[in-house]
């Protein structure tokens, strides 16, 4: 919607116009043909407001620092009538405050000493000279790519002199700095981010920020945190563009500028775009991925600094905004780049590209020099099978992936298809030899298939031979009936000697739920035991010594409770 500001009242409601005569608009100043400034007091609160107009008085861009966050708030209509009506507005009196100390003395110093003292200051203090200068110096200048690296450089130096190695305070005293020197350069390009001039002033400088930290050969992120936090302070004045060709411009620029010679791609403006989708509306969403998938199509990767992030990122802005399908062609997996590939394939499957999902399943799978790497992939290639109802191929991809992911059923459905004896015996030994290793690094999948794989084979005292502290007892208690049946004492000196310790073998998850499941276990036992019988058959094992029972097992909770059931 386009508003003009010689007919407020067809975009403006009678009701907002009255609440907004109610502020009062001071020291406004047109800083530039079309574009005004002014303070706005609403009540108690000031705001720092701001328009850009075209010569034919369409709005196109607005600026307010109040927490309402709306297009055109009262404190903007404020400004616009007053424009429209060309008013003028006294500034309100100062209150007259308690006066400090420092300012009664400020008031009795007669001003010639007062004036050598700030010299002397200032003479001493490069830093607090360039603050001075920055801070009263007439704010109407035309800076220039030069002078902004000059100023950066001259509030570094200001600090640090020649000095390569900084400390925290030396870095906090230099953004401090940056703050003030940049102000005026950062409010330039607010007041139209769609001016070109003024993006590249602003853009320079946040490059320049960034390459000091190289410079300096500084390991802290505060270059760039400082340089993230002026981008996120300007959102605003681009999301309040309302002419959609000065936005467009303003995107443009912002895109063109995503690879520098020296930082490679820069991964702060390229956050910032994708930071900016989330603010736009649907049409424009739509634009902005238009135009960053043209770039990137112009660009490709390339072989810059961060050039696989430039992929990731740029693919996270067109398939978080919805348009994956419309340009999934330009995106290709990326060497060690795990989480981004695999989103890749699995928005691939969502639109129904199940042939190139393959594709780049396999071209991981066998770029990958350790096959725990290609685990995901074989996870993903299983569900394309079962989605082109390819069995054979299913197979394949399950005899790899079942080393690592143990499903039982699925082992049995792979073992009715191989048809040679050799091969199928080789692979169960395999797949038995994994899973036993597996279950030392506390594998709960890895348990239950060893479990499931001996019950369904009537090899329970295999079962019981697996017991100790690396099998949970939620399973073990799912077949004790059962093996307790099969060789109820070796099952019981299992339990017993199993142990769930403080030390580095103790894994922190399963002796929790372990200790959930003692008093189910201590009566399971006792129905098949009395209580003397098992103080005794204890005491038999320890005969000699060599039956050792750690801290927190199983063993220990025996004994605290047994005596509950033995009168």
């Amino acid at each position: 919607m386009k508003i003009n500001i010689n007919d407020l009242q067809k975009y403006i409601s009678a009701a907002s116009i009255k609440k907004a005569e109610k502020n009062k608009v001071r020291e406004i100043d047109e800083i530039k043909t079309g574009e005004f400034v002014a303070y706005v007091d609403d009540g108690d609160e000031t705001y720092d407001v701001s328009v850009v107009l075209s010569k034919e008085g369409d709005v196109n861009a607005t600026i307010c620092d109040c927490p309402k966050n709306k297009t055109i708030c009262l404190h903007k209509v404020a400004l616009l009538l007053f424009i429209s009506t060309k008013k003028k507005v006294k500034s309100p009196l100062k209150s007259k405050n308690k006066v400090d100390k420092n300012e009664q003395l400020l008031e009795s110093i007669p001003h010639e000493k007062l004036m050598g003292w700030v010299k002397s200051v200032l003479k001493s203090y490069p830093d607090i000279a360039l603050s001075f200068e920055f801070e009263f110096a007439s704010k109407d200048h035309e800076y220039t790519v030069s002078e902004i690296q000059k100023i950066t450089k001259d509030a570094v130096k200001s600090v640090v002199k020649n000095k390569k190695n900084l400390d925290a305070t030396q870095i906090k005293q230099i953004l401090s700095l940056w703050k003030i020197v940049h102000k005026p350069i950062i409010d330039i390009y607010k007041f139209n981010p769609a001016d070109k001039k003024h993006f590249d002033c602003f853009c320079a400088l946040l490059e320049f920020c960034m390459l000091t930290g190289k410079d300096l050969n500084s390991n802290s992120v505060k270059f760039n945190s400082y340089a993230e936090s002026i981008l996120n302070d300007c959102i605003e004045c681009v999301v309040n563009i309302l002419d959609d060709e000065l936005w467009k411009s303003s995107i443009q620029f912002l895109i063109d500028r995503i690879h520098h010679d020296e930082l490679g791609t820069n991964l702060i403006l390229l956050t910032h775009i994708k930071n900016l989708s989330s603010h736009f509306n649907e049409s424009r969403k739509e634009l902005l991925v238009d135009m960053i998938a043209k770039y990137y199509k112009s660009k490709g990767p390339g072989n810059t600094v961060f050039a696989n992030e430039f992929t990731t990122y740029t693919f996270l802005i067109i398939s978080e905004n919805n348009k994956f399908e419309k340009y999934f062609h330009l995106f290709k997996p990326l060497n060690w780049s795990n989480d981004y590939n695999l989103k890749l394939i699995n928005g691939l499957i969502q639109i129904n590209q199940l042939e190139l999902a393959e594709k780049y399943c396999f071209q991981q799978i066998n770029s990958n020099y350790k096959i725990e790497y290609s685990v995901p992939y074989y996870k993903i290639l299983n569900s394309i099978f079962i989605l082109k109802n390819e069995v054979d191929k299913r197979i394949g991809v399950l005899k790899e992936l079942l080393l690592f992911t143990f499903q039982y059923d699925e082992f049995v459905l792979v073992l009715s298809k191989i048809k040679d004896e050799q091969e199928l015996k080789k692979w169960r030994i395999k797949m038995i030899t994994n899973a036993k290793h597996a279950l030392r690094d506390y594998n709960k999948d890895a348990v239950d298939f060893l479990f499931k794989l001996y019950h369904n084979e009537s090899k329970h005292k295999k079962i019981i031979e697996l017991i100790s502290e690396h099998t949970p007892l939620e399973l073990v208690l799912e077949y004790l009936e059962t093996l307790l049946h099969v060789d109820e004492l070796e099952t019981l000196y299992a339990l017993l000697k199993r142990s769930n310790s403080d030390g580095w073998l103790r894994n922190k998850g399963f002796f929790e739920s372990d200790l959930l499941q003692y008093p189910d276990l201590l009566k399971a036992i006792l129905k098949r035991f009395t209580p003397q019988f098992i103080i005794q058959f204890i005491k038999t094992k320890r005969t000699g010594g060599y039956w050792y029972f750690q801290k927190d097992s199983f063993f220990d909770y025996m004994q605290e409770n047994i005596s509950n059931y033995s009168e």
